[in-house]
């Protein structure tokens, strides 16, 4: 362990910032956001301060920092990775890996995941092995993309590098379909596109 990356005020905030470290900025542009709660981690992660990185992520905190400093990092569901004493965000906030590449967070989440006596919400079921699941591939997997969430305005140049990288998964071997929620609500748009594709 190296130590405890800065934390933005109350890990409740979108931005970089701690009154008690300062700002920490991207190390890809100083003076630029670098995410929210677990902005230290996504940062350290970035400049290569350590292979393995942890947070926690109840509204983006993982995957915020991941975002705007370039490496990977995801939200585990709820349980798969113990946590205790259970945070301020109580079953809101799930802890999970940031790391410079998939592989890694794929290691990192085989060490974290499985069941704790000290957590009566972490699943049963022990970890898998991540890493060897990378190389089954994505042929006759069925992703679901959707550009706005019915709600969100998406900047015409982000949104469109998106559907560049949704259409990559389509190169390798998954079924994409776009699905809109944009005046329906969103649970009658799940069940008719589970319905299409079942």
């Amino acid at each position: 362990m190296l130590g405890k990356t800065t934390v933005s005020e109350i890990g409740w905030t979108g931005v970089s910032r701690s009154p008690l470290t300062g700002i920490t900025s991207n190390p890809w542009k100083l003076g630029y956001n670098a995410g929210a709660s677990s902005a230290g981690a996504g940062a350290a992660a970035a400049a290569g301060l350590g292979p393995l990185h942890q947070g926690s992520d109840g509204a983006g905190s993982i995957r915020m920092p991941a975002h705007f400093c370039g490496v990977f990092g995801f939200k585990p569901s709820f349980g798969r990775v113990p946590n205790y004493p259970v945070s301020a965000g109580d079953m809101m906030s799930h802890v999970g890996p940031i790391t410079r590449t998939v592989a890694d967070a794929a290691l990192m989440l085989g060490v974290m995941a499985g069941p704790h006596f000290l957590d009566y919400s972490s699943l049963e079921a022990r970890s898998a092995n991540y890493l060897a699941r990378l190389r089954e591939g994505l042929k006759g997997k069925r992703i679901a993309y959707n550009p706005d969430l019915g709600v969100a305005h998406v900047d015409p140049e982000v949104a469109e590098l998106v559907k560049v990288a949704a259409a990559r998964f389509t190169k390798l071997g998954a079924t994409v379909e776009e699905v809109s929620t944009r005046g329906r609500r969103t649970d009658q748009s799940w069940r008719a596109f589970s319905g299409r594709l079942a």
